[in-house]
This record gives structure tokens, sequence and C-alpha cells, in this order.
């Protein structure tokens, strides 16, 4: 019975050592916060809202209700992914929505 036990227990020893989480990615990779006229994109953001889809490179203005805030989304390339709660302003969203990002296309090398 206990020769049994021994592999079982190796087993969940490795992958409780691979469960190990990675952490968050610094502020200061995910972009920059932006005047609201600078920016070139407009989304609404509403209750229901999970993610919005924007370009590297871009300066977006999000809206809901009546409060307003624009990120430029200038973070190097890895970065895929932006969780808006973290960027917004204090109290400006009620829920999480992600903001995935595009590769801008000014930098994607092309095969000619």
């Amino acid at each position: 019975m206990q020769a049994r036990l021994i592999p079982f227990l190796f087993a969940a020893a490795l992958s409780a050592g691979c469960a190990t989480t990675f952490p968050e990615q610094p502020l200061s990779l995910l972009g920059i916060a932006a005047p609201p006229e600078a920016a070139i994109k407009t989304i609404v953001l509403t209750p229901g809202t999970e993610h919005v889809n924007v370009t590297g490179g871009e300066v977006v203005r999000f809206v809901s209700g009546n409060k307003t805030f624009a990120w430029s989304f200038d973070g190097p390339l890895q970065v895929s992914r932006v969780d808006l709660m973290r960027v917004a302003p204090p109290g400006f969203l009620g829920h999480p929505v992600i903001a995935y990002i595009a590769p801008n296309p000014m930098y994607i090398g092309r095969d000619e």
C-alpha cells in the first residue's frame, strides 16, 4: 500500500510547485495616462463590458457614465492585455474590464 502512495505523493508535490503565479506587470510597462483630447479612439464602457480591443500605440478615451479617462497603450510588444481597473482613476470602474492589445501593424515585420 505504501509503495503505491509514494508516486502519488511525489506527483502531487511536483504539481504544487508548478502552480505558481507570475507577478503582475509594473504599471510603467502598461502604458501611460493621457489627456482625453489626445485620444484617437473612444470606447464606451457599460456595466456589461468585460473586455475591449485596442491596438498598441493607440491613445484611447474610455467613457463610463459621465466619467472619462484616456490611456496610451504604448507598452512593450510582450504586453498583450491590461486590466483597466489597474490604470483607471479610482472609482471609474465598478467591475473588471480587460483591454486586449493587438500589435501595432507599424512594428510587425512583413515577409516580402
